[in-house]
């Protein structure tokens, strides 16, 4: 079940895989928890993606200036 709420599925389509495949009412208050759940996937991805390109821009940087260094000597 927790990899249907981590999916990219929009929300609407959780609430209908988890009301029809899981028997799940959807209260308000489950409804709720269900978008925080939804929310904080987004931002674990966000995050991720962040790291990753700072990753990324520090390792380019590096290289460029391994590079530059080897084309001086």
């Amino acid at each position: 079940m927790l990899e249907k709420l981590l999916s990219e599925a929009s929300v609407e389509e959780k609430k209908h895989i988890l009301t029809e495949e899981y028997g799940m009412i959807m209260t308000t208050e489950f409804e709720g928890r269900m978008q925080t759940m939804c929310n904080w996937s987004e931002v674990m991805l966000e995050r991720g993606i962040e790291k990753g390109m700072e990753k990324g821009i520090k390792e380019g940087i590096k290289k460029g200036h391994r590079e530059r260094a080897g084309e001086c000597c």
